[in-house]
């Protein structure tokens, strides 16, 4: 079962591979997969929230001392789960008018 399961965020997913490609001086190029399982990478925006939620939020993302400890995350895109950790510098709090909101970016980690 998964660490995190998101209920109410907004996710925006992003997948790619690890691709690398080289560009010669005769415009050729050489592309080869690096390493076969996707990339994925999260960008997670929270709804309004009570101070207490926003301490939830805070407690699990200080528990993994951001981004050193990965966890699992429910992925909704596909159901399926992935190995996650925050990205570094991504987190971001935001209080308007009483209310809160909390934004960050996780990636998948091997």
């Amino acid at each position: 079962m998964a660490d995190w399961t998101p209920k109410r965020e907004k996710i925006e997913g992003k997948r790619a591979f690890n691709v690398d490609k080289t560009k010669f001086e005769n415009k050729s190029e050489e592309v080869r997969l690096i390493t076969p399982d996707e990339l994925i990478s999260f960008r997670i925006t929270t709804p309004q929230l009570t101070y207490a939620q926003l301490q939830e939020y805070i407690t699990f993302w200080q528990g993994k001392f951001g981004s050193l400890t990965p966890f699992t995350i429910l992925y909704p895109f596909d159901n399926t789960e992935y190995t996650v950790s925050f990205v570094e510098g991504s987190w971001q709090e935001t209080y308007v008018s009483g209310t809160y909101q909390v934004n960050f970016e996780l990636e998948r980690t091997f």
